[in-house]
């Protein structure tokens, strides 16, 4: 059994991919293994079969899809999940895999910097406002102003995280297969609420472009945004949360009159909210402790649909 998975969603650019790969074949730590999960196709022209791992995901699949199919065949204890233009270095993963001997860690965050300047900090984890807002935190800054442990770290962006496989299994009733971009962070609150704990790891470090972490201004993220918010509004209490995101909203308005394209987010988020009622089941597993007949009510499989592995070459 190796000791860590390495799973590389792929949907869409090819030169992307191929970055994200080298650098994961020429800096990977030893006995792990690698898995694309191919949302898209790919022709493999490198013949890389032999080193790499590649699975088919069934057509329409999204960014949650592959990652979940690529976890569930994963075969080691700690998955480490790397969005394509995302690039690994020298020792990445050592650090992080340490964190791991805690049974209360279920998630690392990489710090992820900037590809052409390295002082440059794109991301030092997720941190969630009561209002529902979903920020990159350190986004912007120099490394050498880095806070040791940044107190508002929620869990790990999706696109570059390490986590435990069995507490992913765990909270599985809870994830949302329709959060889109904001996978990383429904799984975030779900470990949270089941009680994981989650850390940044500094020296734990990946590069990449704005492109790759670039936020999406469309209607597609409005809907998983507010989703995200109704889903786990009930674990900061009502009032506050409610408060907080009404606030939120009233600032997107604004930003409107300066970035007009934020309109469909916010059509999203209108779309989002004739479906409130549709979280009422979630809201009753959350309040069930994990384990019991209430929280689980589907098999211990991310993917339950049909989905054909291939091997390339």
């Amino acid at each position: 059994m190796p000791r860590l998975s390495i799973v590389i969603p792929f949907l869409g650019g090819v030169g992307r991919l191929e970055d994200t790969l080298v650098s994961v074949l020429e800096n990977r730590p030893a006995d792990c293994q690698i898995l694309v999960v191919l949302g898209q196709p790919y022709e493999d022209p490198y013949a890389l079969a032999g080193e790499v791992c590649f699975l088919k995901a069934c057509a329409e699949s999204g960014l949650m899809d592959c990652v979940a199919l690529g976890i569930d065949a994963s075969r080691a204890p700690i998955v480490h999940v790397l969005g394509c233009g995302v690039e690994a270095t020298c020792g990445w993963a050592d650090a992080a895999l340490g964190h791991f001997d805690d049974p209360a860690i279920a998630a690392v965050a990489p710090l992820v910097v900037d590809r052409f300047d390295r002082r440059k900090i794109l991301s030092a984890g997720l941190k969630y406002t009561l209002g529902g807002g979903v920020r990159r935190i350190a986004a912007g800054q120099a490394l050498e102003h880095l806070p040791p442990e940044p107190g508002n770290l929620c869990g790990a962006d999706v696109l570059a995280s390490f986590y435990r496989k069995a507490a992913l299994e765990a909270v599985m009733p809870w994830l949302d297969h329709a959060a889109g971009c904001l996978v990383g962070a429904d799984w975030a609150l779900a470990l949270r609420h089941a009680r994981y704990r989650a850390v940044l790891e500094p020296s734990c470090l990946v590069a990449a472009t704005h492109d790759a972490l670039a936020a999406r201004r469309t209607l597609r993220e409005g809907l998983a945004a507010e989703r995200l918010f109704w889903r786990w509004a009930p674990t900061r209490g009502w009032t506050r949360s409610l408060a907080g995101h009404a606030l939120l909203l009233g600032l997107e308005c604004l930003q409107c009159l300066v970035h007009p394209l934020l309109v469909y987010r916010l059509a999203g988020r209108f779309w989002a909210n004739l479906q409130i009622a549709a979280h009422r089941r979630h809201w009753r597993r959350i309040a069930q402790p994990i384990g019991s007949p209430a929280a689980v009510i589907r098999p211990p499989h991310f993917i339950t649909h049909d989905c054909q592995r291939r091997t390339a070459g």
